[in-house]
């Protein structure tokens, strides 16, 4: 490019086309390298941890980037986490990320990145008290009067008797 001047800048954002795939807008950010910028950097999650295969727990990933502020040389692809010894009911916390160079945390350093929490146990109820609350009848409310056949109406047998 003649006559163009080089400016160092970063990406921002980025279109795909959702059939081909095929690159169609890049916004781009200038940036001074001499200067700070915050980030999100990604977080991501390797290995398995002995509170999932030995203690029965369930690792749940909390957050899945970080916001740091470093300067734009210094800005690393990912913080890489090993899971391997984590147990249950502990957690690693974005304070406990490696940070080097100009990285400094800007996120609250108790944010918690991932942790083994123990599986909820539902209590079920017995199946001979299932069967009992699904087999009763409902209550059928009849309309109207209706008297039973073979009884007599009882004011009918107050008059016969009035009249002897």
């Amino acid at each position: 490019m003649a006559g163009g001047e080089t400016t160092p800048v970063m990406i921002v954002d980025w279109q795909r086309d959702p059939i081909k795939d095929n690159l169609l807008h890049v916004d781009l950010k200038r940036i001074d390298p001499a200067k700070r910028i915050s980030v999100k950097i990604p977080v991501h999650i390797y290995g398995e941890a002995k509170g999932v295969k030995i203690q029965g727990g369930l690792l749940e990933i909390a957050n899945r980037e970080v916001l740091v502020e470093c300067l734009p040389d210094d800005i690393p692809e990912a913080f890489n986490v090993d899971v391997a010894e984590l147990a249950l009911n502990q957690a690693i916390r974005a304070g406990q990320l490696p940070m080097t160079g100009s990285m400094k945390l800007v996120a609250p350093p108790e944010t918690v990145i991932v942790h083994v929490v123990a599986l909820k146990v539902e209590v079920v109820a017995p199946v001979e008290e299932v069967v009992a609350a699904t087999t009763t009848e409902p209550e059928v409310i009849k309309k109207g009067k209706k008297e039973e056949e073979g009884a007599a109406p009882a004011a009918g047998v107050d008059k016969d008797k009035k009249k002897k």
